[in-house]
């Protein structure tokens, strides 16, 4: 049985991408009931009635589909969980952990595809690495409303190699998921080169309430992100990580390109008068960086504006 942390943006994303596979509203209508071999944890109570009561919406340029899926907030419906892709807000992972522990079979694993800092730390304190995988999900999602997503974009997710994954990646690639897998050792790399692409996007799009794509038009924005990705670096090369082969801040212009119409999710989060990942973003870059002796003027400014706005 496959588990999703979390009921939001990416989490009913991947779930509805999951289902796909599995069954369509349609399908569970001529049934008596279905298997729940998928299954959404959260705490979102609207998120959760929406989803058992219409099914999980996905939008995209094809149209709107439904799928069945179950979603619950009592960890007794996830028990025996063979795989938990965790997608919460990261300020949320130390919480789940704990949940997850209640449900997670013996030989289960906990993928964390969360963004910043911490994640994977956090849940393998309480689960034990050896039921941990670390990844990173180069995707984007709106969340319309509760229990409705729309797809941001084309995307793919990258994955540490774990052996208790091997068989969970084909299950992601059989649901249209392009996975990528690397070595362990590139564990830390995966985590700050996706980090290199939300110091610049998240809080920029947040602060100017812009999507990606009209992000990618405005010059001086650029610019400003280019010197926070360019602390960003330093920290890494301070750190000993290897930094990325190709121009992160080319990286970060084709992933707004590729998402243009995407609000990032640091800008829902404004948008909702939610809390937001900042904390694990850049002012984790501003902690390593006062730990290191590195400036981060830049990424500091951008974190305290973040931070300003969510009062």
């Amino acid at each position: 049985m496959i588990t999703i942390i979390g009921t939001g943006a990416l989490a009913s994303l991947f779930a509805a991408r999951l289902a796909s596979k599995e069954c369509n509203v349609s399908d569970v209508a001529r049934r008596q009931e279905s298997s729940h071999s998928l299954i959404m944890f959260g705490s979102w109570r609207e998120a959760i009635e929406a989803i058992n009561t219409a099914g999980l919406i996905l939008e995209d340029d094809s149209g709107s589909r439904a799928f069945r899926v179950k979603a619950t907030s009592d960890v007794r419906e996830c028990e025996g969980a063979d795989l938990a892709l965790v997608l919460v807000k990261s300020y949320q992972t130390e919480k789940v952990a704990k949940e997850i522990k209640k449900f997670l079979s013996p030989d289960g694993v906990a993928l964390t595809l969360q963004n910043g800092l911490g994640n994977y730390e956090a849940l393998a304190n309480e689960l034990g690495e050896e039921r941990v995988a670390q990844g990173v999900a180069m995707q984007g999602a709106n969340m319309i409303e509760a229990g409705r997503v729309r797809d941001g974009g084309k995307g793919s997710i990258h994955v540490a190699e774990h052996p208790r994954l091997t068989k969970w990646v084909d299950v992601l690639r059989n649901a249209n998921i392009e996975v990528h897998e690397s070595p362990i050792s590139d564990l830390q790399s995966l985590v700050w080169n996706k980090l290199l692409i939300n110091v610049p996007i998240n809080p920029l799009t947040a602060l100017l309430r812009l999507t990606n794509g009209e992000f990618l038009k405005r010059e001086d924005a650029l610019k400003v992100g280019d010197h926070a990705v360019d602390e960003c670096l330093a920290v890494m090369v301070a750190k000993g990580i290897t930094p990325p082969r190709h121009s992160p801040h080319n990286r970060y212009r084709e992933v707004l390109f590729n998402t243009s119409t995407n609000r990032s999710s640091m800008f829902q989060d404004i948008l909702r008068g939610a809390q937001t990942e900042i904390e694990s973003i850049n002012g984790a870059v501003v902690r390593e960086g006062k730990k290191l002796g590195a400036p981060t003027s830049i990424n500091e400014t951008l974190y305290r504006l973040v931070k300003a706005l969510t009062l």
